[in-house]
């Protein structure tokens, strides 16, 4: 039989018995350093004060914000987090890799030790290359879904003066814009292989990783949504815990997409 999501779960928590301090330590100083997809993609918003009437805000505060210390205390602020953010961004790149080296080793049966977190910093140019390339290709898989966007919030002023003809089409403007979230979601899927090719194998350059993560993800996406899909409740228990949680569900999930890839590269049976 094919490997299935709860197969995936299940060697993962085989592999993880007795070395879940290891792992916990190692995903969790990635992700400090910018190296795991969830802390790379994770962005604070700070638009809700923006998009608020200054008007509306108590007078105390519009006092405090019309201080020119003030503003520049918080630009500072505003441009530590904007250089921090890049930095981590640059190092996580090489950290990413670590970080998946440690999995495949795992999963593979070996002991793989901390220190393989820092092991692919030789190779830190074609890391960040890497990366690079396929935020770029990501980003243009999005162009659609961003124009859909803007040309639905365009129509929308317009929906209201007009008839409820003009409302539906802003309707299904947004509706065809949803449905195009889901571009950057495949193309991410098309070069989630790609750290690990080039974890694994370090003397393989950006577009050969890029172009055997498509061919290995061809026919396959669906199936790895669905192993990171099943994970969904334990993702709820976590929220419960007030993110506590996520310590040990972290490697828990990249032990799981550990063995995946082990699985599409034929290094475990393609049947259990």
């Amino acid at each position: 039989m094919e490997w299935r999501s709860k197969d995936f779960r299940r060697l993962a928590r085989q592999r993880l018995s007795g070395k879940w301090g290891v792992s916990l330590a190692v995903t969790l100083v990635a992700g400090l350093l910018g190296g795991t997809g969830a802390s790379s993609g994770g962005f604070s918003s700070a638009t809700n004060l923006v998009s608020e009437d200054a008007s509306a805000l108590p007078a105390s505060v519009r006092e405090l914000l019309a201080n020119p210390a003030v503003i520049t205390f918080l630009l500072s602020m505003l441009i530590g987090a904007l250089v921090v953010s890049l930095a981590l961004y640059i190092i996580g790149s090489a950290v990413e890799l670590g970080h998946n080296r440690y999995y495949i080793g795992l999963m593979a049966g070996e002991t793989p030790g901390f220190s393989i977190l820092f092991s692919r910093f030789r190779i830190f140019g074609k890391a960040l290359g890497l990366r690079l390339f396929i935020y770029l290709f990501v980003l243009l898989w999005s162009l659609p879904c961003l124009g859909l966007l803007l040309a639905s919030v365009m129509l929308l002023p317009e929906a209201e003066v007009y008839s409820g003809g003009m409302l539906g089409i802003s309707l299904f403007l947004m509706i065809l814009a949803l449905i195009a979230l889901v571009l950057p979601l495949w193309a991410s899927y098309r070069y989630v292989m790609a750290p690990y090719l080039m974890a694994q194998y370090p003397q393989k350059g950006v577009r050969e990783c890029v172009n055997e993560s498509k061919a290995l993800m061809q026919g396959y996406k669906w199936r790895l949504f669905c192993l990171n899909m099943s994970f969904i409740g334990w993702v709820f228990l976590s929220v419960l815990t007030l993110g506590i949680g996520n310590l040990w569900l972290n490697p828990y999930m990249y032990a799981a997409n550990g063995a995946f890839y082990l699985v599409r590269t034929g290094q475990l049976p393609e049947t259990r």
